[in-house]
């Protein structure tokens, strides 16, 4: 009898368990919900670029995509990559020495940072150095620095391209500098980006407009200003972007303008990436306006989505989030079918609730009686 009811309880548990689960399929997605074509809005989206591609951070969530598994030229966006590797194995405030090969072998009309030869500075300094004016030459002395040359540093570019699984990348400078046989695709930048933007000094860095170096052995004055080339960050720029979290630009003229950005609103982040604009990289550049236009798509049609999943996460709530406005339809009429679903989860839940407290009130009883009685057990 003691075995049968033990099984009968398992059982009604069981089944309320099971229930619960199966009333709590969001209801939200049911035809009588009227929902936006996210797809044509997509179709219609104004994207210039020849490769292009939104994700959403966290989840790797692709949002929308254009051509973005095509191989195609990085120039400076390497340099997300050539960061990873030198955040990874060194620490910030370790010294580095600038050689002449560093500078030297920066090809005429490529970005430089200023930086000279036999100076010493932090390696916190050159990632700024690298990262904010987008520097070819602190590129080279980092890499010089970790690996002892540049293809060895490559090497170590393309194997951790490997394990962030990149699929169509191949690394073989850490600045971007023109090579035929350099590639990457919008999506694996975005893998790049998405692993960069997990460590907070990388953040920090890509999302400072100014930087300013400061003296050292070499160079006595504390006049080299350093200006972010991503204008999505860029206070007094026209493409200046609320959200922008900063992150790395690139020209070359094989590459064309390239970008990936990033944009972060409450919890919710969004990864863009543009390659190959063909548009002029000084003046009104079409990559920020692509950029910009791919983060409103996001925050538009899919922040809404991405939030209630970030609150259900952390509040623990199996079910997500009740959304009170999805109670009534444009006419401000009742949705019945809605009505009937929180009805029903709220009738369940109160079951549940009801069905363990009977059960605890019932135990707690039979405790105290037993309590209460034990002196009366006699044994002979």
């Amino acid at each position: 009898m003691i075995i049968f009811m033990r099984v009968k309880k398992l059982f009604i548990s069981l089944i309320i368990i099971i229930l619960f689960n199966l009333i709590c399929i969001p209801f939200a997605n049911a035809s009588s919900v009227p929902q936006i074509d996210v797809e044509s809005v997509k179709a219609s989206l104004s994207v210039n670029a020849p490769s292009a591609l939104l994700i959403e951070k966290s989840s790797g969530d692709i949002l929308y995509q254009k051509e973005a598994f095509t191989p195609m030229y990085p120039a400076s966006t390497v340099k997300i990559m050539t960061a990873i590797i030198v955040l990874e194995n060194c620490s910030l405030d370790e010294p580095v020495t600038v050689s002449e090969s560093a500078i030297s072998t920066v090809p005429s009309g490529y970005t430089v940072s200023k930086i000279q030869a036999g100076e010493i500075l932090s390696t916190r300094d050159l990632l700024y150095a690298l990262l904010v004016p987008s520097g070819n030459d602190a590129a080279n002395a980092l890499a010089e620095h970790i690996a002892g040359n540049i293809p060895a540093f490559a090497n170590m570019m393309n194997e951790k391209a490997k394990q962030l699984g990149c699929q169509n990348t191949y690394f073989t400078n850490p600045n971007g500098v023109h090579d035929a046989n350099m590639r990457t695709t919008a999506y694996d930048l975005a893998l790049i980006a998405k692993h960069a933007m997990n460590i907070q000094e990388f953040r920090t860095i890509v999302s400072t407009e100014t930087y300013t170096l400061p003296s050292s052995n070499v160079y006595p004055l504390n006049d080299r200003v350093l200006h972010n080339s991503n204008h999505l960050i860029n206070t007094a720029s026209p493409h200046f972007y609320e959200y922008a979290t900063g992150i790395k630009t690139g020209y070359t003229t094989p590459a064309q303008n390239c970008l990936v950005a990033g944009a972060k609103k409450d919890n919710i982040e969004f990864i863009a990436v543009i390659l190959g604009s063909t548009f002029p990289n000084t003046g009104n550049q079409a990559k920020f306006v692509d950029a910009k236009n791919l983060f409103e798509f996001g925050f538009t049609y899919h922040y809404d989505s991405y939030k209630e999943k970030s609150q259900a996460k952390q509040s623990g709530i199996w079910c997500g989030v009740i959304n009170t406005e999805l109670m009534v339809d444009e006419n401000n009429k009742p949705r019945w079918g809605y009505v009937f679903y929180l009805i029903a989860r709220t009738t369940l839940i109160l079951i549940a609730i009801i069905y363990v407290l009977y059960h605890l009130i019932t135990k707690t009883k039979r405790y105290i009686y037993n309590r209460t009685h034990a002196k009366y057990d006699f044994k002979y």
